[in-house]
C-alpha cells in the first residue's frame, strides 16, 4: 500500500532551478494535456464545424465567441425550424492536440465531456469517441482515472464520480518525479550542497527498469484498473511498482490479436517486441520526456535504434543506408530518402477505440503486418461471445514480458469480480459476465478476502440476475462493515426500493447524501423516493437542492420540481421548471405534455401544438401526446386534424374511453 504525501509544490517551484528543462517541457504533449482554449494558438477550423448525430436526431456545432469556444446542440423539425437549442462553454481542452482535442465543461465543480472532438490528424470535427454509439450529449462524467492521467494532482471530492475542487492544467513534473516538497525545501536551505544521489526526489534514470516503466504505465497501460482499498489513481508515487498500486485487466485478445492497437496499448505492444525482450530498453530509450518531438534532431529515433543495431551488430548501420536502405530483401533498389527505422518497423495504425486517430504501433517487427487504416471502435470486444479478461503482470525477461497473472488468490478473485462488472457496464453487456462476477466474488469472500467494491459488485450482479433479495442481504452486511461508504448506502437504497421497502430506501439514500452531499446520484435518488412517498414539502426542498448543485445535467429533477410546484399552485415557477427540463432534454415527453397543457389552458394553441408534437416525437408509442394534440386541434376548431389523432390513441390503447367518446362526438357533428 502506498501513502501519497501531501508535499506537492507545483511546476513553478521546479522551474526556479530547472528553468531550461521547464521551458522545453512546457512544449511537450504531456504539459499540454489539459489547457484552456486559446484562439491565438488553437488548431481547430470552424468553417465546417457542424456534425449530425442520426441516432439522437441532433446537430452539433462548435464556434468561437470572443476568446471562448462553445458547442451548440440543436434539432430541426420537418420544415427546418429549430425546435431545440442548447449552448455551453468549453472550460477546458483535454488532449495535447497531437491526435485529438476534446472539451470539458465544469458546472459547480461537476466535470463532464462535450459532444464534439477535433480530430487533428484528419482536420475534422466529429462526435467524441463512443458518442456515435451512445450519445451522452453534455453529460458524460469525467472520472478520476481519466482526469488524473491528463493532469497533475487533482483535488477530487471523495466518493463522487466527477466533482473536483481544483483542476491543474497538464501533467506536472511531480507526476514522474514524485512530490517535491522535501526536495525544494532541502535545496533552498542548502543551495550549494553536492549530493550524488538525492533521496528527496525521484530521478527515474536511477530507478530499476521495472520502476521506470511503472511511471509511464500509470497512464499508458490502459484497461480496467482495480485499486486496493485506500488507493485511487492519485495515490501512485513514482518509484513504487505499479503492481502494488493497482491491477490492470484487459481483454485477452489485446495480448494475442496482432491487430489490436489500442489508444494506450504501447506497453503491451512494445513488450511483444524482440527489441524489448532482448534488451533493457524502456520508454525513455526513445522518448525524451522533457523535450517535444519537434525540438529533437531529425534522426533522433533512428539513433535510438542504432544504439543497439550498430555497425558491429547483425543489422545494417544507419551509415550504410544512405541514400536509402539497400538491404537485400529490398532488391538493392533502396527506399526513399525519408525512410527511417520507425517508418519500416513500427507501422502506423488506426486505433481500436478512437476514430480518426493514428499511432505508431509499438510492436517493433522486422516485417510489420498490414494494419487498419482506421479504428474498429468497440467492435473489438462487442461480438456475440464473451471475452476473457486477464490481469496483467510483468514476467521479467521471459518471451512475454507483460503476461496474464498466474495466481488466483482470494484477493485476485475479488479484483476480477470488480473488473468484470465494470467491463459489463461500459464495454460489452453480455450476461455471461454476470455469472463470472457472482462466482468470483463468492469465491474471494469465502477465501477470507474483502473489498468494499467487490461487495457492491456482487450485489449489483445478483440484481442483474434477478436475485434482488440476495443482493440486499449482501448490502445489508456491507452497510455494517463499511458504514462510512455512501455508495454502499446508495445501492442498498436502490434494492430496498425494488424489494418494496420505500421508507428504508429513503433512509439509505439520506445516509448516502449525508456522508457526501456532493454525491449527486444519491441526492437525485432521495428526491425521487420522497416524491413517490408523497412527502411533498421534503421532496420539493430536496429537488431544489439537486438543481442548485447541478442545474444542467438533471432534466428529470427539473420536471419533478415542476410537477410539485404545480401541485402547490405555483404555476409560473412550475412553467419555468418544465421549460428548463425540455431545454436540457428535448426528448422528455412528460415535460412537453405539461407545458403543452399549460399553453392550451391559456389558449395559446400554436405553442401547445409545438410541445405536443415534440412529445409525440419523443414518445411515439405513448397515447398521451396524440390525445393532447387532438384536444388542442378540437379546441382550435380543427376537428379534421383531431380525428386521426384520437384514432391513433385507440390504436395504441383500445381501452381509452375518453378518446372513444370524443370520436363519437365528432361523428355526431353535422
Amino acid at each position: 500500500m502506498s501513502t501519497a504525501p501531501a508535499a506537492y509544490v507545483g511546476d513553478a517551484a521546479c522551474a526556479s532551478c530547472h528553468a531550461e528543462i521547464a521551458r522545453t517541457y512546457a512544449q511537450t504533449n504531456k504539459a499540454r494535456s489539459v489547457t484552456r482554449f486559446d484562439p491565438a494558438t488553437a488548431p481547430e477550423r470552424f468553417d465546417a464545424a457542424t456534425v449530425y448525430n442520426a441516432r439522437s436526431d441532433l446537430y452539433y456545432e462548435a464556434f468561437v465567441r470572443g476568446d471562448t469556444l462553445y458547442q451548440r446542440e440543436y434539432r430541426l423539425d420537418e420544415d427546418g425550424t429549430v425546435v431545440h437549442e442548447r449552448i455551453h462553454r468549453a472550460d477546458y481542452v483535454i488532449g495535447s492536440g497531437n491526435a485529438t482535442r476534446s472539451y470539458l465543461m465544469q458546472v459547480n465543480g461537476y466535470l463532464t465531456e462535450m459532444p464534439l472532438t477535433w480530430y487533428v490528424q484528419r482536420s475534422l470535427w466529429d462526435m467524441s469517441p463512443g458518442y456515435h454509439e451512445a450519445n451522452d450529449r453534455f453529460s458524460r462524467q469525467i472520472n478520476l482515472e481519466c482526469i488524473t492521467c491528463h493532469n497533475g494532482p487533482v483535488r477530487h471530492t471523495r466518493f463522487t464520480q466527477n466533482h473536483y475542487a481544483d483542476l491543474p492544467l497538464g501533467i506536472t513534473c511531480e507526476r514522474c518525479h514524485g512530490p517535491a516538497g522535501a526536495h525544494v525545501a532541502f535545496r533552498r536551505a542548502n543551495p550549494d550542497a553536492t549530493v550524488e544521489a538525492d533521496s528527496t526526489i525521484v530521478n527515474p534514470a536511477r530507478l530499476d527498469r521495472s520502476a521506470r516503466l511503472s511511471i509511464c504505465q500509470q497512464c499508458h497501460l490502459a484497461g480496467v484498473s482495480v485499486f486496493p482499498e485506500g488507493e485511487d489513481p492519485t495515490t501512485f508515487v513514482p518509484g513504487e511498482p505499479l503492481a502494488a498500486h493497482r491491477t490492470v485487466f484487459v481483454p485477452e485478445g489485446q495480448l494475442t490479436d496482432p491487430d489490436w492497437v489500442g489508444i494506450d496499448s504501447h506497453p503491451v505492444r512494445l513488450a511483444r517486441s524482440a527489441c524489448y525482450q532482448k534488451s533493457e530498453m524502456t520508454c525513455g530509450t526513445c522518448h525524451d520526456p522533457h523535450r517535444p518531438a519537434d525540438l529533437l534532431p531529425p534522426d533522433h529515433y533512428d539513433r535510438a535504434c542504432q544504439s543497439c543495431h550498430g555497425a558491429d551488430a547483425d543489422h545494417v548501420a544507419l551509415e550504410a543506408m544512405a541514400p536509402g536502405c539497400s538491404r537485400a530483401e529490398h532488391g538493392g533498389e533502396g527506399l526513399p530518402e525519408t525512410a527511417s527505422c520507425v517508418s519500416c518497423h513500427m507501422a502506423t495504425s488506426g486505433t481500436s477505440e478512437v476514430p480518426h486517430v493514428f499511432f505508431s504501433d509499438h510492436w517493433i517487427r522486422r516485417r510489420p503486418r498490414a494494419v487498419r487504416q482506421d479504428a474498429r471502435g468497440n467492435a473489438a470486444v462487442a461480438g456475440r461471445e464473451p471475452v476473457r479478461l486477464v490481469a496483467l503482470q510483468e514476467a521479467g525477461r521471459s518471451a512475454a514480458v507483460i503476461a496474464p497473472r498466474t495466481t488466483n488468490t482470494p484477493r485476485d478473485q475479488l479484483e476480477a469480480a470488480i473488473a468484470y462488472l465494470h467491463f459489463y457496464e461500459t464495454m460489452h453487456a453480455h450476461p455471461a459476465y454476470i455469472e463470472t462476477v457472482i462466482d468470483a466474488a463468492r469465491a474471494g469472500f469465502a477465501g477470507g478476502a474483502d473489498h468494499v467494491e467487490a461487495r457492491i459488485a456482487l450485489a449489483r450482479a445478483l440484481g442483474e440476475a434477478d436475485s434482488t433479495a440476495a443482493a440486499l442481504a449482501v448490502l445489508d452486511a456491507a452497510a455494517q462493515a463499511y458504514p462510512g461508504d455512501p455508495w454502499v448506502h446508495f445501492w442498498r437504497g436502490a434494492f430496498q426500493e425494488v424489494e418494496g421497502q420505500p421508507e428504508a430506501a429513503i433512509q439509505s439514500f439520506r445516509r448516502a447524501a449525508a456522508i457526501q452531499p456532493k454525491l449527486i446520484e444519491a441526492q437525485v435518488k432521495l428526491a425521487d423516493a420522497l416524491v413517490r412517498a408523497e412527502r411533498v414539502e421534503e421532496a420539493l426542498a430536496r429537488l431544489e437542492q439537486v438543481v442548485a448543485l447541478d442545474p444542467v445535467h438533471q432534466p428529470r429533477a427539473w420536471h419533478n420540481l415542476g410537477t410539485l410546484r404545480l401541485r402547490l399552485g405555483q404555476a409560473e415557477a412550475a412553467r419555468d421548471a418544465f421549460a428548463q427540463a425540455v431545454r436540457l432534454d428535448p426528448d422528455l415527453a412528460p415535460a412537453h405534455i405539461q407545458l403543452g397543457s399549460m399553453e392550451l389552458a391559456r389558449r395559446a394553441f400554436e405553442d401547445a401544438i409545438r410541445h405536443f408534437r415534440q412529445a409525440i416525437r419523443a414518445a411515439p408509442t405513448d397515447p398521451a401526446g396524440y390525445g393532447s394534440l387532438g384536444l388542442t386541434y378540437l379546441q382550435a376548431g380543427r376537428p379534421d386534424l383531431a380525428r386521426p389523432l384520437f384514432e391513433e390513441v385507440l390504436r395504441l390503447d383500445p381501452t381509452n374511453r375518453h378518446a372513444r367518446a370524443l370520436l363519437r362526438q365528432l361523428e355526431q357533428r353535422p
